[in-house]
């Protein structure tokens, strides 16, 4: 989302001394360093935010003056610019420091102009064309953008620290100063300013969705639509209740052992993870109860093959975050996973992706097409795959295709342990039945344990 102001209509004498309080500042700091307006700018959105904005050492600063890391991991570069009022803002200039700023930070996230007079709109306009592109957030902070202004309402938000810095600088005297600071006060009761400072929290808040945030917003989502038949249904078509308050799913050790040994050998050895049985055995359910079981969450989404209508990764991805999120932006979505794509550490992957039941949509050329996209460059070492598929039709179809670096998973019918514990759900136990229908209750479909007659597939 790029932030723009409406333009104001009219000047009012808030403005007139906002103005006269950022001639002020002019004259009394430097452009540069930790004493001048890149240092004041980058205390007053650290008062504003909560975020720590650290000064870039002197040399390397191409669009990026500050930079702040929030706690949930999203990358924010700021540039500040000291214009006079009369001063060109050069449109190649700033469009070049923002593409160094995203080369230099392939974590990026929000990129903020932050500029002591108007930006035209043309400007603005182009520079949020590159931020789309690039697959980052953009906003400015300036003047002539409201009432009050985002800069003056960020000059606003502590006017001590504004005195502070003035002072220290030494090139106004008192009477300057207290002028400066009658200015500001005049900024602090206009009309408008809490609603102007809570869209500028809003610029910086986490809504904005770096990675890690998206990571643990995603885990939380996936975490709500298994917990209910009916949430399950609503987001993947099918019931995967698997942390219904009932009680937790019955435990596939010998499943939850394997994926667990798969993927915490997939930084050394990316592999297709391919999870098989046969109809009922609970193949689904297996894989949704490991990855609600896993300190921490991953960042998994998960994708009923039925809705799967492409073969690109990214916009796979995308369009399943889009419908879990409910939003209308995939193709931003898009931009985002295939700069983490590029961007993440091959330590670990930035996306567990589940195709669930690949056997039961489309031929199986088709699902190759898209396997073989998940195991090539640049997605090979940033998504770790897992698929269910029906064992015979993997033998048939995919196993032969011998290019395909491959774990396997087998599914089967409830071993003892597992039958016994889900026979005690029901308040019966295996001494109970015949031997000739213990087969059947073995099998997780035949053996309904969750509410509304619900079974795991």
């Amino acid at each position: 989302m790029v932030r723009r102001f409406a333009m104001p209509a009219r000047s009012d004498k808030s403005t007139d001394a906002a103005d006269a309080a950022l001639g002020l500042i002019h004259k009394a700091l430097p452009n540069s360093g930790p004493e001048g307006f890149e240092g004041l700018v980058g205390a007053l959105l650290g008062r504003l935010t909560g975020h720590e904005f650290r000064l870039s050492a002197s040399g390397s600063q191409a669009g990026r003056d500050l930079t702040a890391t929030t706690r949930r991991g999203t990358v924010i570069c700021v540039e500040a610019k000291r214009y006079a009022n009369d001063t060109a803002l050069n449109e190649r200039e700033l469009l070049g420091e923002m593409v160094q700023a995203s080369r230099d930070q392939p974590d990026l996230d929000l990129w903020v102009l932050v500029a002591s007079r108007a930006v035209p709109q043309q400007l603005h306009q182009a520079l949020a064309r590159q931020a789309e592109a690039t697959g980052i957030e953009f906003a400015a902070i300036c003047t002539c953008d409201g009432l009050p202004s985002s800069l003056h309402a960020l000059l606003a938000t502590d006017v001590a620290l504004v005195l502070s810095f003035v002072r220290q600088a030494g090139q106004a005297n008192e009477a300057e100063i207290a002028e400066l600071e009658a200015a500001l006060e005049r900024v602090r009761v206009a009309p408008g300013l809490d609603g102007r400072l809570a869209g500028l929290r809003d610029t910086f808040g986490e809504a904005r969705l770096g990675y890690d945030h998206w990571c643990r917003r995603q885990a939380d989502g996936l975490q709500r639509s298994f917990s209910s038949a009916e949430r399950s249904r609503d987001v993947y078509g099918q019931v995967i209740a698997v942390s219904a308050p009932r009680g937790p799913a019955i435990p596939r050790r010998a499943v939850a052992e394997s994926l667990d040994a798969w993927w915490d050998s997939w930084p050394g050895a990316p592999t297709l993870q391919v999870v098989r049985g046969e109809e009922g055995d609970g193949k689904t359910w297996a894989v949704a109860g490991w990855l609600t079981s896993r300190p921490p969450h991953l960042p998994a989404v998960w994708v009923n093959a039925h809705s799967v209508e492409t073969q690109d990764p990214s916009e796979l991805l995308a369009d399943a975050v889009s419908r879990a999120f409910a939003t209308p932006d995939a193709p931003r979505w898009r931009r985002k996973f295939d700069r983490w794509a590029r961007a993440r550490s091959t330590t670990a992957p930035s996306v567990l992706l589940v195709l669930d039941g690949i056997n039961e949509r489309r031929s199986w050329d088709w699902w190759r097409g898209l396997l073989d996209r998940l195991v090539s460059e640049p997605w090979r070492e940033s998504i770790a795959t897992v698929v269910t598929c029906r064992t015979d039709y993997w033998k048939q179809y995919l196993k032969p295709l011998g290019h395909l670096p491959t774990s396997l998973t087998e599914v089967g019918s409830y071993s003892d342990r597992e039958l016994g514990l889900a026979l005690e759900s029901e308040g019966v136990a295996a001494s109970d039945f015949s031997d000739e229908l213990l087969p059947l209750l073995r099998k997780p479909r035949y053996l309904a344990q969750w509410p509304s007659g619900t079974t795991p597939r």
